[in-house]
């Protein structure tokens, strides 16, 4: 099955503040695995998608707001959203489950929890993620990725990052699977085991 997003509408002209995958840079102090990128810049965000269904999380455990999309076979997750600042249209669809058109407006970036970038500044971003079913999109992601979507780099990452990255990962239950994607267990499916996907794949 073939993800159907339109990267064009979700935030034309932002710059990426922080990627995917191990971030020692942005907490000095606390280096984190970071499963989901940053983007960076004023302007609205709109869905790239069509949502079956979205909900709305004031604060999660980590203190920050929570825009969930809905599609079959994952869910496209967004952090940040300043809940005054909400497209009225959209806030009002999550607070009942309703879906969501490809480039509805969602709200503008914003700093509603830490806002950080990779030199560590402050500044107004969205904090995303793309969570699959295993198995759904595996067709294509094996397009978008080729060969790397089935080889193991667990070893590399160990080599490259040594103990820190090794008890976060036990810590957080992650299983390495390539560069690009994450195998993990989800508080929010209720331990259903997911794949956080690299958003970059898909253009976002």
């Amino acid at each position: 099955m073939k993800l159907d997003i339109d990267p064009s509408v979700f935030l034309p002209g932002s710059q990426i503040a922080v990627g995917f995958g191990w971030d020692p840079c942005t907490f000095k102090n606390r280096p984190r695995i970071h499963t989901a990128i940053d983007r960076a810049g004023m302007g609205i965000v709109r869905s790239p998608i069509a949502a079956e269904k979205t909900a709305w999380i004031d604060n999660d455990a980590e203190y920050c707001s929570v825009f969930r999309l809905f599609f079959a076979g994952g869910e496209l997750r967004m952090l940040h959203f300043i809940r005054g600042e909400l497209d009225s249209g959209a806030l009002a669809a999550a607070l009942v489950g309703a879906g969501l058109e490809i480039g509805a407006p969602i709200g503008p970036t914003g700093n509603h929890g830490l806002s950080v970038s990779s030199n560590g500044g402050n500044g107004r971003h969205v904090h995303y993620s793309i969570i699959l079913e295993p198995g759904v999109y595996n067709d294509d992601l094996e397009a978008r990725l080729g060969a790397s979507w089935n080889s193991d780099y667990s070893a590399n990452f160990r080599a490259k990052y040594g103990p820190a990255f090794i008890d976060q990962v036990k810590q957080r239950c992650i299983t390495w699977m390539n560069t690009k994607v994450i195998a993990r267990h989800d508080p929010y499916y209720n331990g259903a085991l997911r794949f956080y996907v690299n958003p970059a794949v898909y253009g976002l």
